[in-house]
């Protein structure tokens, strides 16, 4: 063997090693989760008409999920009534969402916040097919335990919860009120290329297909995308809004904030998902 065949043999080791580190550590790369030892920390409510709960309940795995439902007990108890359920992003837990629930708690509806497994108190660990059961489990819940219909609930993403979202509104042939997604991409395949290229989307085992998915459906879609995302590009976004057949769908684009910045802090932020939700 030469010395040009020797170093190619040796590249091709130190990939075929760095490849099988990636395929076994993917769910410590894509998943941040911060646990907690007991149900989160309730916020004293700014209104008085909101009314926070911790909730459990189990996913198909047997796992304990966590959950928070934020009550609006100005809305009155109909059948129509809509509840929006939040598959946050990739890191943290429940409670570092609920400023951003405090802000979206003016609209007319109730607010349902989970942790994925093996996040906040939720037990069991993290993947991508898990994640999707936890989001399937607590859509399972509102029925069982406050008997909202699918068709009552908006699914609403962050991050890597767009990817979850668009999961569980395919799984359920789309029967649900409607779809925002925030700050997402158009596939973890995808992005897994751009950070680790060639390897990234071979060993990844499972995937959140978002614009393949949303060319599927003709409901009413909102999306919401800075401009100045560094971890998530807006282009995504873009995509998936195109590849969207919908004659329902409405972009808000936000201009100089970075992934994770509050962006729910914008003075445009909560007059669209107001108009989004009187055009239901």
């Amino acid at each position: 063997m030469n010395n040009i065949s020797k170093r190619i043999v040796n590249v091709l080791l130190i990939l075929s090693c760095f490849a099988f580190l990636v395929f076994f550590l993917q769910n410590k790369i894509i998943f941040h989760p911060f646990a907690l030892e007991g149900p989160p920390v309730l916020p004293v409510p700014e209104f008085p008409q909101l009314k926070w709960e911790n909730h459990i309940f189990q996913n198909s795995l047997g796992n304990n999920i966590s959950a928070v439902f934020l009550r609006n007990e100005s809305v009155k108890e109909t059948s129509s009534k809509t509840v929006i359920l939040f598959s946050h992003g990739n890191a943290g837990n429940n409670t570092h969402r609920f400023s951003k629930m405090n802000i979206i708690a003016s609209l007319p509806a109730d607010i349902m916040i989970y942790d994925y497994s093996g996040f906040g108190y939720s037990s069991g660990s993290a993947d991508v097919k898990t994640s999707i059961e936890d989001g399937l489990a607590a859509l399972k819940y509102l029925k069982d335990k406050f008997g909202i219909d699918s068709k009552q609930v908006i699914l609403y993403g962050e991050s890597i919860g767009t990817g979850v979202t668009a999961c569980i509104a395919n799984r359920i042939s789309w029967n649900i009120r409607g779809i925002v997604l925030e700050s997402g991409f158009a596939s973890l395949k995808a992005r897994a290329a751009k950070k680790i290229p060639i390897i990234g989307p071979i060993v990844l085992v499972n995937d959140y297909p978002v614009d393949q998915l949303l060319s599927e459906y003709n409901g009413p879609l909102f999306i919401i995308h800075s401009e100045e995302d560094e971890i998530n590009p807006y282009s995504d976004s873009q995509k998936v809004y195109e590849k969207c057949p919908s004659q329902k769908k409405h972009f808000l684009t936000l201009k100089k904030y970075s992934h994770n910045y509050p962006i729910h802090n914008d003075f445009n932020y909560l007059p669209a998902w107001k108009k989004f939700i009187e055009s239901l």
